[in-house]
């Protein structure tokens, strides 16, 4: 059995449609089933927006440098941060 170029590209199409139809049709869901989430609202009093400023931290100097590259050293932890004016969040 020979089947042309196009005759593949159109099985192909309506094969991958079928397949994808039925997920494509439950994300799109209002219902609590099948939902990705609800939204949580804030209780934090939030500042007047563009009016907090942005926080910028130091530049980061390397503890080395090679003909064509900077290596940093960066510990990561645990730490509490006033994102918004105070109020201090787990970073």
């Amino acid at each position: 059995m020979n089947i042309s170029r196009g005759e593949f590209l159109k099985l192909g199409f309506a094969g991958g449609l079928a397949l994808a139809l039925p997920f494509g049709a439950s994300a799109c869901s209002n219902s609590g089933e099948g939902s990705t989430g609800t939204v949580l609202w804030s209780k934090a009093r939030l500042p007047i927006p563009f009016r907090a400023p942005l926080p910028v931290p130091p530049v980061l100097e390397p503890v080395r440098s090679g003909a064509n590259t900077d290596y940093y050293e960066i510990t990561q932890k645990a730490g509490r941060a006033e994102i918004l004016p105070g109020l201090k969040t787990e970073v």
